[in-house]
């Protein structure tokens, strides 16, 4: 059950609007009693969603990391596995329609207690549990709920000040982040009944430790020896695309007691042949690794050891690289492998993950925007700070960021 302070909350920020004021790069922090400390992201300002997120630890900043982080080239797979790969809890303000039956009972009680009537679109507060590798659950953990509150409460503190100074979030100390870390952002503490500001470090990126598969049993490894091929085969570690739940695939989302899961998977080819050996999934989204690897196993119990393994990802490699070695298959580090990436994209099509296409369409529709000086004189402010923050992030070519920079100095906006 959802603390009625955090509904609270919840409704004070809807109340202070603070997306029209900060972007989703300007970042601010929060100490809770324990001396964790929380990322904040206020989302809003591009219209399309209206939520605070809460990331809490290093690791959940990483996830907010590797969620802005889009890499050229990148495919379907890895836009979905970007995506499940956040590590907060969230806010949102949404449609009556968007609430499972659980929250919606519990939004439309707060607000009978209370004589409110919502009104208007995203009048109901969404409380969201996000964690790597599963679908959004209900955030039912005290401790989580403690954090989101404690997020929205500084996220009142900042719109207070904000106004009441009438600052602009520049001259507050709020400047779109460098994802990467090494730059401070505004920390907030509670302190004596009011808040001390202070500035805090966003932590670097670390080297990721991904789990590896060994052999164990001398007897298998003798035999699999033996059964040795000449061919090249290549790996690649996954997340499934579609989520998968433990009760079943034919419940409800309101009648599961535990939030599906995308599991990890093993695709390995054969290179020579260009054909698919497996792809198979790990029953446990979290202890995958001796899962995956008991797959090569049997794929090389049946086909025959491959004289070499291509692979061209770290997780894959720190996976397999023991039981290659164990089995005096050559491991070879690739930059790309075309047969397993195509193989992967048709995957991902299957699935309903194919939105190359759309996104290609909407990049495009993006790029002739910019270099239209009247249809970028027209745009909203909200879609030229958009476009600022993507310049920030690297996701706007350097050719084009001149034109909106530009634009942006016309309205007095930089």
């Amino acid at each position: 059950m959802i603390a009625e302070a955090l509904f609270d909350a919840a409704m004070a920020y809807k109340r202070e609007k603070l997306w029209r004021r900060l972007t989703d790069l300007e970042l601010f922090a929060v100490r809770h009693a324990d001396g964790q400390v929380s990322c904040c992201c206020v989302l809003g300002m591009a219209g399309e969603v209206t939520a605070l997120a809460v990331y809490t630890g290093p690791a959940g900043f990483d996830s907010l990391r590797q969620l802005l982080m889009r890499r050229p080239g990148e495919g379907a797979l890895e836009t979905s596995e970007r995506m499940h790969s956040q590590d907060c809890a969230m806010l949102f303000m949404d449609n009556k329609s968007e609430l499972a039956t659980r929250d919606l009972a519990e939004a439309e009680d707060y607000f009978r207690r209370h004589g409110l009537l919502p009104r208007g679109p995203k009048a109901y507060p969404h409380f969201v549990r996000y964690r790597p590798g599963y679908v959004a659950w209900y955030l039912e953990d005290a401790e989580d709920q403690q954090r989101l509150l404690d997020g929205l409460n500084a996220a009142l503190e900042v719109s207070r000040r904000l106004k009441a100074a009438r600052l602009a979030p520049g001259a507050a100390g709020f400047i779109p982040v460098d994802i990467e870390g090494g730059v401070s952002i505004p920390l907030l503490a509670m302190e004596d009944g009011g808040w001390r500001w202070e500035r805090w470090t966003l932590p670097a990126a670390g080297p990721a430790a991904w789990p590896s598969a060994a052999l164990t049993d001398e007897m298998t490894r003798a035999r699999l020896r033996r059964n040795r091929g000449k061919g090249t085969w290549a790996a690649r570690t996954l997340r499934h695309i579609q989520p998968i739940s433990d009760e079943g695939d034919n419940l409800p989302y309101d009648a599961l007691t535990r939030p599906p899961f995308f599991p990890m998977a093993l695709a390995l080819m054969d290179v020579d042949n260009d054909q698919v050996l497996t792809i198979s999934l790990a029953p446990d989204p979290e202890d995958w690794a001796d899962a995956l690897g008991g797959i090569f196993l049997d794929v090389a119990s049946r086909a025959g050891l491959p004289r070499a393994l291509m692979v061209s990802d770290d997780r894959t490699e720190a996976l397999l690289r023991p039981l290659c070695a164990q089995l005096g298959v050559g491991l070879l580090r690739q930059e790309r492998v075309p047969l397993m990436d195509e193989m992967l994209s048709g995957f991902a099509e299957r699935f309903g993950g194919g939105n190359d296409d759309e996104e290609a369409e909407e990049a495009e529709s993006i790029l002739d925007l910019i270099q239209d000086p009247e249809a970028l004189r027209a745009a909203p402010d909200e879609l030229i700070e958009l476009l600022l923050d993507m310049e920030n992030a690297g996701a706007l070519p350097k050719e084009l960021a001149r034109f909106v920079h530009a634009e942006a100095r016309r309205r007095g906006m930089e």
